[in-house]
């Protein structure tokens, strides 16, 4: 019963260890793999502004509703721009009967699936997201709806504003768990009033992403930047009253894990999750150490037919090592047990299950001196010579009363 205890006491403390330390490590990597599922993600990043005004300085991640397509249009190196803000300040929505349905709501523009790649399951974007009133809504928000087909031409309603109905035109898969990127519902940007969407200046509610030309390097594009800036703000005026604005681009593939919150999250789950590791194994290591005290006995017998304390620490907990080896072979057929240590090596033989023993050629002990050992099935594990008279062994099956007379000075 004690043993018993003993063994569960084993296993819980490293398992439990172990377990919860892998799940901190799971979430470490689940952190750190943030919107590594976009094709090209390295190519995309974040229009962020840079403003400051004597000397008061911020860093926004929102823009002007025009920033993000001239971007797109009159900066060398951009492929395609994209823009999304939010409308509705509820995320409640009605469907045609009435039902309530919990979703998140974009607007976004055509060229929204050019950048952020997700599977269309129906429906074409171009077309859904060019049309006033227009929406693509998700996989899961379209089944609540009856099916991906279904859902096609119903219409839908915010809570708040009832009376704008807005049709689905098309299905895209879900945004994956691991994406800063979660939203139920993409609206057409033409529903937005043109007076914000074509705005340069101020109103600085949309969050602009572009993706680069392939080789192209962000910190390139500055002199364009400004030149398109020039071409559409009044620069120099605001300089001349303290006012600077200026923007950059910045990697949309590390946008979570630059988080200050998230690095310090990640670097304390993995702190954790390295104490936790260590210190059950370290517990079990002192548990299985403890254990050697009541087992001294054994390791004496042990001792005293030829192992070493690399042999006895190899198998100082056979309930748990799967490469445990016998310390003492098995007779079989009446034959006598004989011991089968290896005393020049300081290890033991596999058990011999055939009943066979295994001699040096000049008969002179057993097969363990000759560092020969063999498996069940008589597979040769080492067949180097014996250590004593460097002659190669064989294997033979002698009966009890003809074994060598070790007495004799064989060995």
């Amino acid at each position: 019963m004690k043993t018993k205890n003993d063994i569960l006491i084993k296993v819980l403390s490293l398992s439990i260890g172990l377990s919860v330390g892998i799940v901190l490590i799971a979430k470490v990597f689940f952190e750190l793999s943030y919107d590594s599922f976009y094709k090209d993600i390295d190519r995309v990043y974040t229009i962020r502004n840079y403003y400051s005004q004597h000397g008061d300085e911020h860093d926004y991640g929102q823009v002007s509703g025009a920033v993000p397509v001239g971007f797109m249009e009159e900066v060398p190196g951009i492929e395609v721009g994209t823009r999304i803000t939010y409308v509705f300040n509820g995320d409640t929505y009605l469907d045609e009967d009435g039902n309530k349905l919990k979703a998140t709501l974009v607007c976004a523009d055509t060229c929204f699936f050019k950048v952020f790649d997700r599977p269309i399951l129906a429906g074409e974007p171009v077309k859904a997201l060019g049309k006033w009133g227009g929406v693509m809504v998700s996989r899961s928000f379209a089944e609540k709806l009856g099916g991906l087909q279904e859902c096609i031409g119903k219409q839908i309603a915010n809570a708040d504003m009832d009376g704008l109905k807005l049709t689905i035109e098309g299905v895209f898969e879900d945004f994956p768990k691991n994406g800063s990127l979660d939203y139920d519902i993409l609206l057409s940007m033409d529903t937005y009033g043109k007076r914000s969407t074509d705005n340069w200046l101020g109103n600085d509610r949309y969050k602009g992403y572009v993706k680069l030309a392939p080789g192209i390097d962000p910190n390139t594009l500055s002199d364009a930047i400004r030149k398109m800036q020039e071409a559409h703000q009044p620069l120099e005026q605001m300089e001349a009253q303290g006012i600077s604005l200026r923007y950059f681009l910045s990697p949309f593939s590390t946008m979570h894990t630059s988080s200050p919150k998230v690095k310090t999250q990640v670097i304390l789950l993995s702190i954790i999750a390295a104490l936790l590791i260590i210190i059950s194994l370290l517990n079990y290591i002192l548990i299985v150490i403890s254990s050697m005290v009541k087992r001294s006995k054994e390791v004496g017998v042990r001792k005293c037919y030829g192992a070493e304390g690399k042999a006895y620490l190899l198998d100082v907990d056979e309930r748990i090592s799967a490469a445990y080896v016998s310390f003492i072979s098995h007779s079989r057929d009446n034959h006598l047990r004989r011991p089968r240590y290896c005393g020049e090596l300081a290890r033991s033989a596999v058990p011999d299950t055939t009943g066979a023993a295994e001699y040096c050629s000049h008969r002179g002990g057993p097969a363990a001196r000759a560092r020969h050992f063999h498996c069940g099935s008589g597979r040769i594990v080492s067949e180097n010579p014996c250590s004593r008279c460097d002659q190669e062994p064989y294997r033979e099956f002698p009966p009890l009363e003809t074994q060598p007379d070790r007495s004799a000075g064989a060995y």
